[in-house]
């Protein structure tokens, strides 16, 4: 495979790509949705928040509860009991979205080997189920990060104004993550059969494989642009609904994924079909498919539980991909759904991959024989 070869066909592709209205199209509507859901999830959230924090050792860990919380405010509380206080049934004060009193040699005493218990007060009027849980597991990855040798960090939580027989709080930031994660992926779905098929309909193909350029070559510089566009919009779009939070290694590496996911699938098409209007037709469908699978990741999914069309979307691969990622954002342990959604999805990617290779190896060879 010859480098400068592949960066050329690259170049050509992308700027094809980029005088391409409809390609343009394309890109700019993942990134205006995303905007759009940023704006509905910022208006259902309500005005500011307040947290008061006892917190007499400055420890960063009080930054973990602003992070869980948009506009908040940090007030500074002058006793551990006046935050108890503070979430007792009578009192007549300001309201406060969450409470925590801090020891003030918090991270002293985790640095050291120490086992710590804090107590989080929470206001359900204010701060629902899946943020609480955010919250508390993004304190206890704080104590891991301090903690030699990793000794635990209980925190237990006393609610205020619970809302009885309500089981689920409609999270709906997490819904428009995975939606904006899964629509950025038309992107390699679509742009990828494109530019593969056009040469062959445009009977160019021929000319650039008697070049210098090979088919591997071509191949290369054509998957490489499209994953360059799709990797930029997928982390645009991520970067918009604020989800590199929590595990940030995490969110990056199913973004990753996901990336790679669409582009095979569109590579896939490509070899396996000699019209553009043939591949549109089946890669549109495909992608109303894996956005249903996102559709059912979160509080959607929690609320339907065991239903037909829940269990349904658990055989969309994307599906794992979008969770996966909801679930490094909100800062989920690596429990054992974590890594079901990671290995699921690298299944996906490696078996689209094989099945692209298998598709165009066959077509290389017809080709070369006839």
């Amino acid at each position: 495979m010859k480098t400068r070869i592949v960066l050329a066909i690259a170049r050509k592709d992308a700027l094809d790509l980029w005088l391409n209205k409809g390609a343009m199209v394309g890109l700019i509507v993942p990134i205006f949705l995303s905007l759009v859901w940023l704006f509905i999830g910022a208006a259902l959230a309500g005005g500011n928040s307040k947290i008061l924090v006892y917190n007499p050792g400055d420890s960063s860990i009080a930054t973990v509860l602003s992070a869980g919380q948009s506009k908040s405010q940090l007030v500074e509380a002058g006793s551990e009991a006046d935050v108890a206080r503070a979430f007792s049934s009578g009192w007549r004060g300001p309201s406060y979205a969450l409470g925590l009193a801090l020891p003030k040699n918090l991270d002293a005493s985790l640095a050291a080997g120490n086992a710590l218990f804090l107590r989080l007060y929470v206001d359900r009027k204010q701060v629902a189920r899946p943020i609480e849980s955010s919250i508390v597991a993004s304190m206890q990855a704080y104590g891991r990060a301090l903690a030699s040798p990793e000794p635990p960090l209980r925190v237990e939580t006393t609610v205020l104004n619970e809302k009885p027989g309500k089981a689920l709080d409609f999270d709906v930031s997490r819904l428009y993550l995975a939606l904006s994660l899964l629509i950025s992926l038309m992107v390699g779905t679509t742009f990828m059969p494109q530019i593969l098929i056009e040469e062959k309909e445009r009977k160019t193909l021929r000319m650039l494989m008697v070049s210098p350029a090979s088919y591997g070559d071509i191949l290369a510089g054509k998957v490489l642009v499209v994953f360059i566009y799709q990797l930029v919009l997928t982390g645009i779009v991520i970067g918009i609904q604020q989800g590199y939070t929590g595990q940030v290694a995490g969110v990056v590496l199913f973004a990753f994924l996901a990336c790679l996911f669409s582009v095979s699938l569109g590579l896939l098409l490509g070899a396996a079909f000699d019209t553009v209007a043939a591949a549109s037709a089946v890669g549109g469908t495909l992608i109303f498919l894996y956005m249903l699978g996102g559709v059912f990741v979160g509080p959607l999914g929690e609320l339907l539980g065991g239903s037909p069309l829940s269990t349904l979307s658990r055989l969309i691969p994307t599906y794992y991909l979008a969770d996966g990622l909801v679930r490094a954002a909100r800062s989920a342990d690596a429990s054992r759904e974590f890594l079901i959604d990671l290995g699921l999805s690298l299944a996906s990617v490696l078996a689209l991959l094989a099945a692209s290779f298998l598709v165009l190896r066959r077509r290389a060879g017809a080709a070369a024989s006839s």
